[in-house]
């Protein structure tokens, strides 16, 4: 017998003593229900704990989320001077709790709601005489009954964030620390390198990895082949792709795609539909609620130098010798015959300019010239006659 979900929401969130009785019917009934409610007990406590140390007073999410949403004008003076004070450490819980934006976000909403409800039920536009006469009336009632709903929304905020922490029950979360780049093998043979303050999760239960991750901040990812499609969420947008390697960038909502092989197709949340195609040395952008933009070329090797790496896909040697010479501090003298020779490859920054000259010399059968630890010559190499 399937466990109705909502029995267990309406008793942890609600003052319905019928909802309380109706959940104690099932615990009896079925040993699953009453475990399950102790696991959802678990967190709620936990959730609480959380907000406590995060949030002390909570009343201040709501005070954000109408001064943020443009209703500064519902606070009095001494919330808005409150709010103000206790910005700092409530950008501060913001930003290490992201499930609190979205909260924010749910507010904002419902005072949306309550807005639409006011107007229809007092029956006058902002902007008639007859609501301008009753201004100040209306303001007061309207604050009053607003409050009310703030301090509802309160309460609703807790039921919020534990759906978001049930629905990312079992995921796995890796996070990048300051200074710290990490790469993350996932069970597929793919790879992700995240910069520093990157978060990646990804389901990984019972050992299987359905390819599909969520990232905040910036990767790399290196996607191993397969007919199932890889899949990255951001924010604002999703990235399909079979086997290939591009970096994602969210942050703000705003989510950049640059590809350096393969293809992937880049849609925006809002618009499943309205996808565009990215070809290797291509990227592309999308704001939050906007389509993206067409495709345009990128300098590959200077958008993903956060990586540590140089990487050249069909990059012309002239350009990559620009590039070497100002990374390293050198000089590179191309010949002219070798300029426009395409180079493909990945090479760490950390790897000696002459490790990476030879290399990339070996591929194109180029003569490297090495006159000193800081200057090189590209050379065409000479071939025996007949060949």
């Amino acid at each position: 017998m399937a466990i109705d979900d909502s029995l267990f929401d309406d008793a942890l969130f609600s003052d319905d003593p019928e909802a309380g009785r109706r959940l104690e019917a099932l615990r009896a009934a079925q040993p699953e229900a009453a475990r399950l409610f102790e696991q959802w007990s678990a967190v709620r406590s936990a959730v609480r704990e959380d907000l406590a140390q995060a949030l002390p007073d909570r009343a201040l999410l709501v005070l954000h989320a109408l001064d943020a949403s443009g209703r500064a004008a519902a606070l009095t003076p001494s919330e808005a001077a409150r709010l103000e004070a206790d910005r700092p450490l409530l950008e501060a819980a913001l930003e290490a709790r992201p499930y609190l934006k979205d909260a924010a976000a749910d507010i904002a909403r419902q005072a949306d709601a309550f807005e639409a409800v006011w107007e229809e039920r007092l029956g006058l536009a902002p902007e008639s005489p007859a609501a301008a006469g009753r201004a100040p009336l209306r303001l007061a009632v309207g604050r009053t009954l607003w409050k009310a709903a703030a301090l509802a929304a309160v309460v609703v905020f807790a039921a919020l964030v534990f759906t978001l922490l049930r629905r990312d029950a079992g995921l796995t979360t890796v996070t990048a620390e300051a200074g710290a780049p990490r790469v993350v093998a996932l069970e597929d043979g793919s790879e992700a390198r995240l910069a520093e303050g990157a978060r990646l999760t990804y389901d990984a239960r019972q050992g299987r990895f359905n390819r599909r991750v969520r990232l905040e901040g910036r990767a790399y990812f290196d996607v191993a082949k397969q007919a199932q499609p890889f899949v990255v969420e951001t924010e604002s947008a999703a990235t399909t792709v079979l086997g290939t390697t591009f970096s994602v960038s969210a942050a703000d909502g705003l989510t950049e795609v640059v590809l350096v092989t393969g293809k992937v197709a880049l849609a925006p949340k809002s618009a499943p539909a309205q996808m565009v195609v990215l070809r290797p040395g291509e990227m592309s952008r999308v704001q939050q609620g906007a389509l993206p933009s067409t495709p345009a070329p990128v300098d590959v090797a200077e958008a993903l130098a956060w990586t540590g790496s140089f990487f050249f896909e069909a990059a012309p040697l002239g350009r990559i010798a620009g590039q070497l010479e100002k990374a390293y501090g050198i000089t590179v003298d191309v010949a002219p015959a070798l300029a426009g020779e395409a180079v493909y490859g990945e090479f760490s920054r950390r790897q000696p300019p002459r490790e990476v000259l030879g290399a990339i010399a070996a591929t194109l059968g180029a003569k490297l010239t090495v006159r000193s630890d800081t200057s090189f010559a590209l050379g065409e190499a000479i071939r025996p006659p007949g060949r």
